[in-house]
């Protein structure tokens, strides 16, 4: 295949193959607008082809240095329905930092009063029902629960979570207290540094004023799933308000590692990465996460908060550990599709970007990878039309097929190696599109040149059929004329019988024009009669009919042995009809073989009657002419005896169009009709 690299095609692709080739980097062109322009359908498979080649990927659990305290359906059961009490939330806060959690974060918002605070009844039965109560005999931080949390979060390495609103929503932040991510940004050259690329929040859902304040962290807990509804990455930083701020996951991880500084550096595509400490994290554009899922839900290790509470979980389960605070209860938890799970509690997702961040195996999707898809589009686009252009359909399906597989395994190898995820949408795409194509394309030139092919077998098969017939004249001069209107009465009548229902599926389009083609060849085997019989100007004696008989022998054997020779033939099998049969005669008394009825084909029933309506209207060497009224009579006559029935029955309902064809293709120097002898071609002359 030296020709790949010589830049020249080999001489079979020089031979039509350039307009294939063209046609083929049209089509790389094509897919490579696609890349460029990116519509929502190429998206939806890009992201079809992610998750089955995470799916793909050989997963090795997590580092086990996340755990999730749950809310479950045990917890709902021991202590009530949620919301709990804040002080029980507080409680479960203090017993998960006594037993040795490095930070916590929690995956719910506090943004309202604890309606259950003493405090908050007192002032709820004033306001409602104008009844001034006081609970007495209580400790005084158990008067107010939002306190008693306040006081907790302030002790302790917890992050509250919050959410973030978009698309023009907004709330009042007046009571709101965030924790901003303190970020060095890295601008390209030449940049506007005031250009952020992140998501711009216009609102958030914060918790009370008081319990920000205590925190000494908070995180958003936002997810952005694609059009199709799964979560594949997860947002990292936010831009609101002239301050960026961290996720819950990363917020968490902060708290852990007691940071609160990182650098994102940007390219002149958007964001390119994010940098703590030693630690690099790949983000996309938009400063997102790919998330590196371990696996199906409840992949991460589960403590429920009611062992928690009840001091039946051993310190060791979260000693040293960051723990995510969250809830799988039915009806609690904010469920989210990924490309592994249908449902999985969004609690994971965070604790899936903190084990990203501690392992370091990240995913990422540079913007360098779509410029190598680009390239190998046009690579793979570029050699599939050559080869197409070189190779046979089996060929080129081989190797495409194994061009396929090659792009699939590169990808997932890239994929689980390098963290690398290459789309093989497009390169697929190039391939099936070259292979679809340019086999069209082929096969469309292939057809037309079997066309031209036709056309020229057909020219040949006519101008054959004319030499025959030639010959025939050259021996007889008076078959000329007969030839020609002979085969113009078959067509009209065999065109007006396939109108009636018997003969619709006997006398299709091509039936006819086998008919009408190789009509002229019905009196070929005339050619091995002698002269003397052939030419004789006068009646044949009863051994030279018996001689003359044999022409449609001589004519079948010709025609037989042919079909031999090429095989089955539809054009030489009507030839052999038309020739051997037409001398046959509806009561069994014709000749070669004294066929009857319908047992005599189709094609010599019609041949019959054309031939000797022509033989009766036209002069001969041993008779004169007769009128066109005074054959049709004779025919009439012949109804059911020498002719088919209904043959003559649709002839006499186009004996006009006879009549006109006779008189177009009448003999030069053909005498007017009178009336003369009776004299039927079959008979001895």
């Amino acid at each position: 295949m030296a020709w790949l690299f010589s830049g020249r095609l080999p001489r079979r692709a020089e031979r039509g193959g350039r307009l294939v080739v063209l046609l083929g980097l049209v089509f790389v062109l094509a897919v490579g607008g696609l890349q460029v322009f990116k519509p929502p359908f190429i998206a939806s498979l890009e992201s079809l082809a992610y998750d089955l080649l995470i799916r793909s990927v050989t997963r090795s659990g997590t580092t086990d240095a996340v755990v999730i305290v749950d809310l479950d359906e045990k917890s709902l059961d021991v202590f009530g329905q949620w919301p709990w009490p804040r002080y029980r939330v507080a409680a479960l806060l203090e017993k998960i930092k006594a037993m040795g959690a490095s930070s916590v974060g929690l995956d719910m918002v506090f943004a309202e009063p604890d309606r259950s605070s003493p405090t908050q009844l007192e002032q709820q039965l004033l306001r409602e029902f104008r009844i001034k109560v006081q609970i007495r005999g209580l400790p005084d931080k158990l008067h107010d629960h939002d306190a008693l949390l306040a006081d907790t979060l302030a002790r302790g390495p917890y992050v509250l979570g919050y959410k973030f609103l978009f698309g023009g929503f907004e709330r009042s932040t007046a009571d709101c207290r965030l924790h901003p991510l303190s970020v060095l940004l890295r601008h390209p050259p030449g940049a506007a540094e005031n250009a952020l690329p992140f998501h711009e929040a216009s609102g958030v859902v914060c918790n009370l004023r008081r319990l920000g304040q205590a925190a000494g962290a908070s995180g958003f807990f936002d997810a952005v799933p694609d059009p199709d509804g799964r979560l594949r990455r997860l947002p990292l930083v936010i831009h609101y308000q002239d301050s960026l701020y961290p996720s819950l996951a990363l917020a968490t991880f902060l708290r852990a590692r007691g940071l609160n500084q990182a650098m994102v550096t940007l390219d002149r595509w958007g964001v390119e990465s994010l940098r703590v400490k030693d630690l690099t994290v790949p983000l996309d554009a938009k400063g997102n996460l790919l998330l590196n899922y371990r696996g199906p839900r409840r992949t991460f290790p589960y403590v429920s908060a009611a062992d928690i509470l009840l001091d039946r979980a051993p310190p060791e389960v979260v000693r040293d550990k960051i723990v995510l605070v969250g809830t799988s209860a039915a009806g609690l938890p904010e469920l989210r599709a990924t490309p592994l799970d249908l449902a999985s509690p969004g609690v994971e997702i965070h604790a899936t970007a903190i084990d990203n961040i501690l392992r370091g195996d990240f995913l990422q999707s540079p913007t360098y990878a779509r410029g190598l898809e680009l390239g190998l589009v046009g690579l793979l686009g570029v050699a599939a039309s050559l080869l197409l252009t070189w190779a046979g359909a089996a060929i080129s399906l081989l190797i495409l097929g194994a061009g396929a597989l090659a792009v699939w395994l590169g990808c997932q190898w890239l994929l689980a190696s390098h963290g690398l995820f290459v789309s093989p949408v497009l390169l697929l795409l190039v391939l099936a599109v070259e292979f679809s194509g340019l086999s069209l394309a082929k096969f469309w030139r292939a057809e037309r040149q079997a066309r031209q092919r036709n056309r020229e077998l057909l020219l040949t098969q006519d101008a054959t059929i004319q030499s025959l017939t030639a010959l025939g004249e050259a021996r007889d001069p008076e078959t000329g004329g007969h030839i020609l209107r002979t085969q113009h009465y078959i067509k009209a009548l065999a065109t007006h019988l396939s109108r009636k229902a018997k003969f619709r599926t006997l006398l299709d389009g091509t039936t006819i024009e086998a008919i009408h083609k190789m009509a002229p060849l019905h009196d070929v085997g005339k050619i091995g009669i002698r002269d003397a019989i052939l030419l004789k100007p006068s009646h044949l004696s009863v051994a030279e009919f018996e001689e003359m008989k044999k022409h449609t022998v001589i004519a079948h054997e010709v025609f037989r042995s042919a079909e031999a020779r090429l095989g089955p033939n539809f054009f030489l099998r009507i030839a052999d009809e038309l020739a051997h049969s037409h001398h046959e005669r509806w009561d069994g008394n014709g000749y070669p073989v004294g066929l009857k009825a319908e047992a005599i084909p189709l094609a010599g029933r019609i041949m019959a009657l054309v031939d000797v309506y022509d033989a009766l209207i036209n002069r001969r060497v041993y008779k004169p002419p007769m009128s066109h009224e005074e054959a049709v009579a004779q025919i009439k006559a012949g109804r059911g005896q020498h002719f088919d029935p209904e043959v003559v029955e649709a002839f006499i309902e186009i004996q006009a169009e006879f009549k006109r064809i006779g008189v177009q293709n009448a003999d030069a120097g053909q005498a007017q009709a009178v009336p003369g002898p009776s004299t039927s071609s079959d008979e001895p002359r």
